[in-house]
């Protein structure tokens, strides 16, 4: 039940962190041109702002329910420990995890590369280290 707590923790603070990277997109000059392809015009930005913000707490929640299942049905939390985690298997997993599509996004949207690391780093600090250090207590 820890790690499932946990995990949700973990995916809630990603899904805050990662609302304020898509608000950004959205809102900035050339991602309204972008976001009017998949929401009407005349929808304010900040009425946008909010359903990212409820997308991404529903998605990265859901998220880390499963990853928190995960790391207590695998015996994440008996494994050895390292790189600052009770859990060195499932730490690597998640920066492994975090760092693929950080490769391909900094190649596709070259000038964005700090975009998607303010978007990867959360990712891994959360599901590699807080959700491992949250459910071993």
């Amino acid at each position: 039940m820890e790690a499932l707590l946990a995990g949700w923790i973990a995916g809630y603070a990603v899904s805050i962190s990662s609302t304020v990277v898509l608000t950004y997109l959205a809102m900035r000059e050339g991602g309204r041109v972008m976001a009017a392809r998949l929401v009407a015009r005349e929808v304010p930005g900040p009425l946008l702002a909010v359903l990212i913000s409820i997308g991404n707490t529903l998605i990265w929640t859901a998220a880390g329910l499963v990853l928190g299942a995960a790391y207590g049905m695998g015996d994440f939390g008996e494994a050895a420990g390292g790189l600052g985690s009770p859990s060195l298997g499932f730490t690597a997993t998640m920066l492994t995890l975090a760092v693929a599509p950080l490769i391909l996004l900094s190649v596709l949207w070259r000038r964005d590369w700090w975009v998607w690391l303010l978007a990867c780093v959360p990712f891994a600090a959360a599901f590699g280290w807080l959700l491992p250090h949250l459910a071993a207590r």
